[in-house]
């Protein structure tokens, strides 16, 4: 029993640790909230595709100073007839399959992949591998998308095989909030 409350404490000063010194990033109009290992960049881009602009929340970590390559978030607005939350589950599935799927898809291939809520809006968890040259090279990448109303929030992280499932990939997931209802 001993031994079990011990694991536990430290799987939480674990996981503490690691995100406590982590900075926040409140998005400018207050609807979300994520943490990042150190100082994010954020760029945006012009709207394009029917007039969709999106916003990029990144950190790259410099080589050897971190579990994971990059930590990368999506943040993109959709005309709310055309996609929301409010549609049919099937419709909100797909829509979030397709876009959880093109980002694995476009540099390597789908793991596993599993429908995941946050405040009851409809999400989609997927793990991939990003296949380099030469072929038997590849990293993990990890990929959260949710659908809240007619935004879309894609969350991203990636590193090597040897870092799979590092508590920060968790940590980075985990600090991700809705302040909106």
């Amino acid at each position: 029993m001993k031994r079990i409350v011990t694991f536990m404490a430290f799987l939480l000063c674990s996981y503490f640790c690691i995100s406590s010194d982590w900075i926040t990033y409140t998005g400018k109009d207050s609807t979300f909230r994520i943490s990042y290992p150190n100082q994010p960049e954020e760029q945006t881009s012009a709207p394009r595709y029917g007039n969709l602009g999106s916003k990029l929340i990144t950190y790259n970590p410099k080589k050897g100073t971190d579990d994971n390559q990059v930590y990368w978030l999506n943040v993109t607005d959709y005309p709310p007839d055309k996609i929301n939350s409010d549609f049919s589950v099937d419709k909100q599935e797909q829509f979030l399959k397709i876009q959880a799927s093109v980002i694995i898809m476009l540099i390597g291939k789908t793991l596993s992949e599993e429908n995941i809520e946050l405040n009851s809006f409809k999400g989609k968890y997927m793990t991939g591998e990003i296949l380099k040259p030469p072929a038997e090279l590849h990293d993990l990448i990890y990929v959260k998308v949710y659908l809240v109303k007619s935004r879309l929030y894609q969350l991203m992280v990636s590193c090597t095989p040897d870092k799979k499932d590092n508590p920060s990939v968790k940590a980075f997931f985990d600090s991700f909030e809705l302040l909106e209802k």
